[in-house]
């Protein structure tokens, strides 16, 4: 939803055969979600090689837990969700992958289902020309929600203007 303009340097130091990809019915996808990727002679690509450095944008939610990062791969692309744990982080001049939050109020829901009104959440970051918040909801994971739901209850670093 957003463009980064700033960026961590990390060092890939994971299995780097969990993150092969493939071709399977002309998509791209991780080789392993492939029934048979063992098998597989379709073209492969490494999304991540061991111990090289990469960009990474932004340090996220999953269930509940901020430890998975975006970040540029091989192909220049921004891969998601991916675990923290199998990365070592280089240098973060910029902070964008420290624990900055918000406090934010649900005002309505808005046919949003995992917010409810009244409650406050974690926001993590703003979309400004879409109009989006960022917000840990009662998935205990994070999704875009517009920003007319909420009001801000706390904004100490200011990352939601």
């Amino acid at each position: 939803m957003e463009k980064y303009s700033a960026y961590a340097t990390v060092k890939f130091v994971g299995n780097g055969e969990e993150y092969i990809s493939g071709v399977n019915c002309h998509d791209w996808l991780y080789c392993h979600q492939c029934p048979r990727w063992r098998e597989c002679c379709e073209p492969k690509c490494s999304r991540f090689v061991r111990d090289r450095e990469y960009r990474a944008f932004f340090l996220d939610f999953c269930e509940g837990v901020r430890n998975v990062l975006e970040v540029e791969d091989e192909r220049g692309e921004v891969q998601t969700h991916l675990p923290l744990s199998d990365f070592c982080i280089i240098s973060d001049g910029q902070g964008v992958l420290c624990d900055r939050r918000a406090t934010v109020r649900c005002i309505a829901v808005g046919g949003c289902g995992d917010v409810q009104e009244g409650k406050c959440y974690i926001a993590t970051r703003a979309d400004s020309a879409l109009q989006y918040y960022y917000v840990l909801d009662e998935s205990n994971e994070c999704y875009w929600y517009p920003k007319r739901l909420f009001t801000v209850e706390s904004d100490p670093l200011g990352i939601l203007s």
